[in-house]
């Protein structure tokens, strides 16, 4: 049976498979909002009433995406008015200001495919497909088969498949493939989750088929492995902060652990990235939080990159802030009002940070190799920043507006090509390059560079050395400039952030 209200009406489309106790009727509303045309493909037993809920019907028994297979054929060309496709499970409880911001949003990042993440509370299959708040979208290489949005050409290309499998179990290896896993076109998309209501494999079609067997036949005949199930996003676009703390770490998860606590205590809107400088990729990756794709082992002199990497990802994604804060592995908080103080100490300055030092005072550096290893090398850099003379900061808490990190990219960008800075970096010498990078580089475009207040020498809040003490703690802690410490290490570290939350 099939009937049809009108002709297209928007630019969106819904089918979706729906009983009795379907969520469909929430999509609906508020109807201002109602941005799509609702296609219902009733298997229920009381159609009455239904019909009238959709701007196209149908009525039969069956499984979802064999189903779904024939109302797309039966749609026929009607279905290429449709700019995207959303194919949701009549479980999923959303709304239509959601699934308007969601088909925008598909639209104009011109995703192939895409889902809608699951909310926290929700059932789930897939971590991946689960809701990470610090994401507006995640890129995948899969989308699961619970409520799947497609664009036109992407349907075009899949939905033929949609009968191979019964349960549609191995679908959602299958289309990306078909889609020759389009480099970030498949995403999850964070900033418009839904609820998923019932629980997973509780429907009354798995009495009667295997779901396994499909999977494994799948596999063979198409060459996918389950195994995509596993993977995570490789790469996505983070929410607005006006601050994001910086991470380095690559070891001891349990201490980064303690150190995401801390800095999530005492700087709830902050967000956070993590920049893992080691070798295993899979590092902090079940502490959910977002890690730089730009990521790479430090060595030698490549912890300068750190501040860069993460610059240029944020910047090439346009995401929106004011404060980047460089925090090393080996630092913690131990108060609140860190971004307000911040408004302060920068109102005249484009970049912050600890022992602000010009590269022609030799003798007032801690360490006297670190200027003079940059001398030996700045007839090659030199001509990399544009001035000659150059500045440094001590490492932990440097802090970098986006107006000049936007400069700085746009300074670099245009006198070296990515290839040569690779390249000067692999093979300069230059100690603690990490000190004088990224504030030399600030300066050569015009901008401000400022000092923490009382932050010319080494105190009891921020040094080189010896690990900070509780009783050292206990004496700065209403320093109005003092902050964060620096260092503490390891078990200590683990330690201390447990006494800062209830002291």
């Amino acid at each position: 049976m099939f009937t049809s209200k009108n002709m297209n009406k928007h630019r969106f489309l819904i089918i979706a498979r729906v009983g009795d106790t379907s969520y469909h009727r929430e999509w609906l509303k508020p109807s201002i909002d109602k941005n799509f045309d609702l296609c219902l493909s009733y298997y229920g037993d009381s159609p009455e009433g239904i019909k009238n809920e959709a701007d196209f019907y149908f009525e039969s028994k069956g499984t979802k995406w064999p189903k779904i297979k024939e109302v797309i054929k039966a749609l026929g060309e009607r279905i290429n008015q449709y700019d995207a496709i959303w194919l949701p499970d009549d479980d999923i409880l959303t709304n239509s200001s959601n699934i308007k911001k969601m088909f925008e949003l598909f639209t104009n990042q011109q995703f192939e495919l895409a889902q809608p993440a699951l909310t926290k509370d929700s059932f789930f299959s897939h971590a991946v497909t689960t809701e990470q708040t610090d994401y507006l979208w995640r890129y995948t290489e899969f989308v699961e088969i619970m409520a799947p949005i497609f664009s036109r050409n992407a349907l075009n290309q899949c939905w033929e498949t949609f009968d191979i499998s019964l349960s549609g179990w191995g679908l959602d290896l299958l289309w990306p493939k078909l889609l020759g896993y389009p480099h970030k076109k498949i995403a999850i998309i964070d900033d418009t989750s839904v609820q998923h209501t019932r629980p997973i494999g509780t429907g009354g079609i798995y009495k009667y088929f295997s779901p396994f067997e499909e999977l494994h036949d799948l596999e063979k005949k198409f060459d996918v492995t389950w195994l995509t199930y596993q993977s995570l996003h490789y790469d996505g676009v983070l929410k607005p902060k006006r601050m994001f703390i910086l991470v380095t770490a690559h070891e001891n998860e349990e201490v980064l652990k303690s150190q995401i606590e801390n800095i999530k205590y005492f700087n709830p809107e902050a967000g956070i990235i993590l920049y893992n400088g080691g070798d295993n990729k899979e590092f902090a990756k079940n502490l959910n939080i977002p890690i730089c794709p730009y990521s790479r082992k430090i060595k030698w002199a490549a912890q300068a990159r750190v501040l860069w990497d993460t610059m240029n990802w944020l910047e090439e994604t346009d995401v929106e802030y004011e404060y980047l804060v460089n925090f090393d592995h080996d630092m913690l908080f131990i108060k609140q009002g860190f971004e307000k103080f911040l408004d302060y100490a920068m109102k005249d300055y484009d970049c912050l940070g600890w022992q602000m030092l010009k590269g022609s005072n030799l003798s007032k550096f801690p360490d006297y190799r670190v200027p003079k290893s940059l001398w030996k090398e700045w007839n090659i850099w030199r001509r990399v920043f544009g001035v000659n003379n150059f500045l440094r900061y001590f490492n932990p808490g440097q802090t970098y507006r986006k107006r000049i990190a936007t400069k700085m990219i746009r300074h670099l960008t245009s006198n070296v090509s990515r290839s040569e800075l690779d390249s000067l970096f692999e093979n300069t010498k230059v100690y603690g390059f990490e000190e004088m990078f990224t504030v030399t580089l600030a300066l050569s475009c015009g901008g401000k560079c400022g000092e923490y207040p009382d932050g010319n020498v080494y105190n009891e809040a921020v040094r080189w050395g010896n690990d900070i003490s509780l009783e050292e703690v206990q004496r700065v802690i209403n320093h109005p400039s003092y902050y964060f410490i620096h260092p503490i290490k390891y078990k200590k570290l683990i330690k201390m952030s447990n006494l800062l939350k209830n002291y």
